[in-house]
């Protein structure tokens, strides 16, 4: 009968414990960060020799954020055409949580947001210790973004892993959402409307001065 062995192993060789594990499966316990890594099954028969590796799998071993994230800006109410910029800053988290930027649930575009990381990496790839991540949020206000109740939507959504999309289910996720108040300025509107008044009262006095022109001919005509 040919005899059959399988292993089971991580990268970074962590030991695998006897208790609960068998050829076909392992249970973990107690895990850290150092835990994290690539794990493969290897499948083996020494008549005839025989080795076959399976496709190994990344398992990620996180540390979660405490607390939700954090949202700092200049003021309370901006007009259309000001620019809004804001910060989100998470709690600490290893790894460092993904920041996106939402404005009214809609994902706001990368090329108008700059990341931080307190992070420090070793050769491994793994961060050292728990770092809070850090968001730049940059963007024109323009009528596109106020609702029906003058009001911009801001929300940071804090996750491990990365942004998929806002249903997706998350090891990790913390969210901070706040209002920020819009000035609607009427100002040209009024200014635009008081040039046409005017233009209207300058041509109803070219109008007159015509007609009585005219009149003062017929007249003189007349009696001449």
């Amino acid at each position: 009968m040919e005899q059959r062995k399988s292993s089971l192993g991580s990268r970074d060789k962590f030991p695998i414990p006897e208790t609960h594990s068998s050829e076909k499966q392992i249970q973990l316990s107690k895990l850290d960060f150092a835990a994290s890594g690539s794990y493969s099954c290897v499948v083996s028969m020494e008549t005839p020799i025989f080795t076959k590796d399976s496709e190994s799998k990344d398992l990620t071993i996180i540390e979660p954020q405490t607390d939700d994230p954090k949202i700092t800006f200049n003021k309370d109410t901006y007009e259309i055409g000001e620019v809004l910029e804001a910060n989100c800053t998470t709690s600490p988290a290893k790894p460092p949580p993904h920041i996106t930027w939402l404005i009214n649930d809609q994902k706001v575009m990368d090329k108008l947001t700059k990341s931080f990381s307190n992070g420090l990496v070793h050769g491994h790839g793994y961060f050292e210790q728990k770092a809070s991540s850090i968001k730049q949020l940059s963007i024109e206000v323009s009528d596109l973004h106020v609702g029906d109740d003058n009001e911009l939507r801001l929300t940071c959504l804090a996750t491990i892993p990365g942004y998929v999309n806002n249903i997706e289910n998350y090891a990790d996720v913390r969210r901070k959402t706040i209002k920020i108040e819009i000035e609607m300025t009427e100002g040209p509107v009024e200014a635009i409307s008081n040039n046409n008044n005017n233009n209207s009262l300058s041509s109803s006095w070219t109008l007159s001065a015509h007609f009585l022109s005219v009149l003062l001919l017929l007249l003189s005509t007349f009696y001449n």
